[in-house]
């Protein structure tokens, strides 16, 4: 049975750009989570942390037929695989790889939280899930991406990186 789910991609460390197109090109790979829809790039500034670089960002929707928990381990396999350190949270890193949404499932655990609590709070993520998603509602506020972003109003820049896509 497939999974529709959606997971975020960060990257300010390094050469992030390559770093982004070769973890989608593992995704296609490895056949795990098979890719639907990509967004646009982004480039967003860091919230919630000391000063760093900005961010590259996108969202991408897919399916799986993994279990949510074998999912997160697979993805945290490929930040390390793609050089993530975890020196002290929200340091910059490589590539921060994080599951979104897993169907309407409601979960909370020390290992995993869905949907991913970002969803409540970051223009970073809401923005380009919202150009792959739009439909998408949020299963505990019952509220649509839209209507996040009106509530959180502007934290952090998030603009769009014009005539960039990945294919």
């Amino acid at each position: 049975m497939k999974h529709s789910c959606a997971v975020s991609l960060g990257s300010n460390d390094g050469n992030s750009i390559q770093i982004l197109k070769s973890v989608l090109k593992k995704f296609r790979k490895d056949n795990i989570f098979q890719i639907n829809k990509i967004s646009s790039l982004y480039l967003t500034e860091p919230v919630e942390t000391f000063p760093q670089p900005y961010f590259y960002n996108l969202v991408v929707t897919g399916e799986t037929s993994c279990a949510p928990q074998f999912l997160l381990k697979y993805f945290l396999s490929l930040e390390k695989e793609f050089g993530r350190k975890r020196i002290r949270p929200k340091d910059a890193r490589t590539i921060d790889i994080d599951l979104l949404y897993f169907e309407k499932i409601i979960l909370k655990s020390d290992f995993l939280t869905l949907p991913h609590p970002s969803l409540l709070t970051r223009r970073c993520v809401l923005i380009p899930l919202k150009e792959v998603a739009p439909k998408w509602r949020h299963p505990e506020t019952k509220m649509s991406v839209s209507q996040i972003l009106f509530k959180i109003g502007k934290n952090g820049e998030v603009n769009k990186i014009s005539g960039f896509t990945f294919s």
